[in-house]
C-alpha cells in the first residue's frame, strides 16, 4: 500500500485500492478481511505509517531529490546499455511486438526496456 499526503492528486486507480491518500488509510485498512486484526492493531499500523511519514520541508525535499537521483540513474544506465537491475549488458531483441532492450542474463534477470 502507498500512502500519499492528503495535499496529493492521485491521478491512479489501482485494484484494491493500494495507492491511497492519507484520509482513506483507516478505512482502506478496515476493508480487508483479516481475522487477526483488531481495531486497536488498525490504530497501531495508522501510528506506525504516520511517524514514518516525512513532515519537514529539508526531509521532503532530501526525500524528492533521493528519488529523482535514482531515476535519472536507472535512465543512464539504459542509456549506456547497462541494466540498471542486475549490471549485466542491455541487448537488443526481437520480440511478438518489435525489438526492446533486454538483459543478457535472461533468465535470471529478466529486466526489458521499450523505448
Amino acid at each position: 500500500m502507498v500512502v500519499f499526503s492528503n495535499d496529493a492528486e492521485l491521478n491512479i486507480t489501482t485494484p484494491n485500492n493500494i495507492v491511497i491518500n492519507w484520509s482513506e488509510l483507516r478505512s482502506t485498512i478496515q476493508e480487508y478481511d483479516y481475522p487477526c486484526i483488531f481495531g486497536n492493531e488498525i490504530d497501531l499500523i495508522v501510528e506506525k505509517i504516520s511517524s514514518a511519514n516525512q513532515i519537514d520541508e529539508e526531509s521532503r525535499n532530501a526525500h524528492t531529490q533521493n528519488i529523482q537521483a535514482k531515476v535519472q540513474s536507472h535512465y543512464n544506465s539504459i542509456e549506456n546499455n547497462i541494466c540498471p537491475k542486475c549490471g549485466g549488458t542491455l541487448v537488443e531483441r526481437n520480440g511478438k511486438y518489435g525489438t526492446f532492450l533486454g538483459c543478457s542474463n535472461y533468465p535470471k534477470c529478466r529486466f526489458t526496456y521499450n523505448n
